[in-house]
């Protein structure tokens, strides 16, 4: 099955950005951390992004350009060539692919003059966005192909363009060997690729995350487990994203109580975090993170926690692309006149 919508009518176009549309078409830029940009040529480029570097193997750029060639082709558009065409196009794990197609006219009517004979000029490339997702784990990653062109018909040369080889050159490179010129950075060897720092990194958006998290850690001689339930408010630079986190941490101990029977008893954090990740971290599976976080006990059950019992955290060594972390902690009481060191074991959903 193949979904059409066409919107080259004034009338269909305050659609566009409707529910449905945005639910079909959309596209999660914000989660979006490498991208990269292609010359093709002749005035044309196509930019890549995606969620992780790992997720580029996964594209078969060659193949989905041939599908959706194929698809294209089977819906007979041409439509005028003087408009701005533009093709969104979503690849399904079902098969059920979805294609949408807008005209944009020029506003006005452009010329190019040749030996005195007057020739119509169109002013505004095509584009066509390919939009899908592989496989990460347990969940999906998306990715975005974006085709800047002179004509539509240009495309139809790139399956054989070697852009799968140059996928496998960008994820096979080192680094430090991309080079720098006037604020770009390029593929080693290969100056028809770049982006703004090396292997496609950039810190992408300012956003706001939810973070849940089941955690573990010692205190005194017991072994704490606890539930960690807030938000972290995520703002990016060039070379740093800044977190800055606020959550109630609820830990659980499990002591007798008066009659002698064994009970669980519920105790509740409050905690501030900041955390500095420099963009160089993105290519590392294990890194230490800079943090610092301060929590104090706001609901006491049980005889485990002293009262006013106080904990910051200095540091963090991440694991598995910042899903698993342990983190140093220092509990005190009475401004540090009592101290229980302890590390916490941290697995983020």
């Amino acid at each position: 099955m193949l979904m059409l919508i066409v919107s080259i009518n004034g009338e269909l176009i305050a659609q566009e950005n409707s529910p449905n549309n945005q639910k079909v078409f959309g596209f999660p830029v914000e989660k979006m951390t490498r991208r990269f940009y292609f010359d093709l040529g002749k005035g044309n480029t196509m930019q890549l992004e995606l969620e992780e570097l790992d997720d580029l193997p996964r594209i078969r750029i060659d193949s989905l350009l041939r599908i959706m060639l194929v698809d294209a082709d089977a819906l007979k558009y041409k439509g005028s060539e003087l408009s701005s065409r533009n093709i969104d196009y979503v690849f399904e794990s079902s098969g059920a692919n979805k294609i949408r197609i807008r005209e944009i006219r020029q506003a006005g009517t452009s010329y190019v003059i040749d030996q005195g004979n007057p020739s119509l000029l169109k002013t505004e490339q095509d584009s066509v966005f390919i939009m899908g997702k592989v496989p990460s784990g347990n969940k999906a990653h998306h990715y975005r192909l974006s085709f800047y062109l002179n004509d539509l018909s240009d495309l139809t040369s790139y399956p054989d363009f070697k852009l799968a080889e140059k996928f496998e050159n960008i994820y096979n490179s080192k680094p430090q060997r991309w080079n720098t010129e006037k604020g770009r950075t390029y593929l080693p060897n290969d100056k028809t690729v770049s982006s703004k720092q090396a292997k496609g990194r950039f810190m992408g958006y300012d956003y706001l995350n939810i973070r849940l998290s089941a955690d573990i850690q010692n205190y005194k001689n017991n072994f704490v487990p606890s539930i960690t339930l807030g938000a972290v408010f995520d703002i990016s630079s060039n070379r740093f994203r800044h977190a800055f986190g606020f959550w109630g941490e609820y830990h659980f101990s499990f002591e007798k109580n008066a009659e002698g029977k064994l009970q669980t008893f519920g105790n509740k954090f409050i905690s501030l975090s900041y955390q500095r990740t420099s963009i160089n971290e993105n290519d590392k599976k294990t890194f230490f993170n800079p943090n610092i976080s301060f929590g104090i006990l706001t609901k006491r059950k049980g005889e485990m926690y002293d009262k006013g019992t106080m904990k910051i955290g200095a540091g963090k060594f991440t694991m598995s692309s910042g899903r698993t972390s342990l983190e140093p902690i220092i509990y005190f009481t009475d401004f540090f006149k009592q101290v229980s060191p302890g590390i916490r074991l941290v697995q983020s959903f």
